[in-house]
């Protein structure tokens, strides 16, 4: 059948639409969960495989460094599995050009920039987006992302509205 990479800046709610499909009864993935993601040197490109350290973990100098990427072999994987029915892969990677390849349909949420900060300011599940920087290059990325996506040929969902709205549309964009 498919595979849909369902991404968007952080905050646009990747995870609750990943939460939302799976109770649904979908097979629905995130990438900041399982073996999808290790860290990445950034200069070589070699993953540092066996790494268990979380992104609020890992230094500044670290940070600087490497990145926190997915490994194309579990998406190729997944898109192997999803030969027998439609499976979801929600989240945001640094090295999405690597992994674009594998996926059926693409879709990006999106949301303006007041609800993106109320999202990043009141969430518990994850502290990115609550230091400066990182909220000034969310906020950054937000303004560029829905024309990035655009032009890869990304079905553009608006995740402002109740995760039940967003999700039937996200459904109907792959029934058609």
């Amino acid at each position: 059948m498919s595979l849909v990479y369902i991404t968007g800046v952080s905050g646009t709610g990747k995870s609750t639409v990943r939460t939302e499909l799976a109770s649904r009864g979908y097979e629905a993935h995130d990438t900041d969960e399982g073996s999808f993601r290790e860290w990445k040197n950034i200069k070589n490109g070699k993953f540092i495989t066996g790494l268990n350290l979380a992104w609020d973990d890992a230094s500044n100098g670290f940070r600087s460094e490497h990145v926190m990427a997915i490994k194309p072999e579990e998406v190729e994987k997944l898109k192997l599995t999803s030969e027998d029915g439609t499976i979801f892969l929600c989240g945001t990677v640094p090295n999405e050009n690597e992994i674009w390849k594998y996926f059926d349909i693409t879709m990006c949420l999106t949301l303006d920039e007041t609800t993106l900060r109320h999202r990043l300011d009141t969430r518990t599940n994850n502290s990115y987006g609550k230091n400066p920087v990182e909220l000034r290059n969310i906020l950054e990325w937000n303004r560029l992302a829905e024309t990035n996506y655009r032009s890869f040929g990304s079905v553009i969902i608006d995740a402002s509205r109740p995760i039940e709205k967003v999700v039937d549309e996200i459904l109907e964009n792959i029934n058609d």
